[in-house]
């Protein structure tokens, strides 16, 4: 019995989705690194800070989902 594994050790549905959520940021930042190092490398400040601001505004997009949903329901009942 000793090698019998419990429910209450396993993750939860919640636990599971924000592995995912935190590997997906992870992922989107080491874009974001890469991109802003190559914009640093040829001198186009502007460029990183764009790209800077575009990663920042993804984050936040898949951090706060019923916020983003929210804001595209209001926008489809428009028309």
């Amino acid at each position: 019995m000793k090698y019998f594994v419990l429910a209450e050790a396993l993750p939860t549905f919640i636990g599971v989705q924000n592995w995912i959520v935190d590997a997906v940021l992870t992922f989107i930042w080491i874009i974001v690194v890469i991109m802003i190092a190559k914009n640093i490398g040829t001198l186009k400040v502007k460029g990183a800070v764009v790209v800077l601001v575009i990663g920042g505004a993804f984050t936040w997009a898949i951090k706060n989902p019923d916020t983003v949903f929210g804001w595209i329901d209001g926008f489809m009942e428009l028309f």
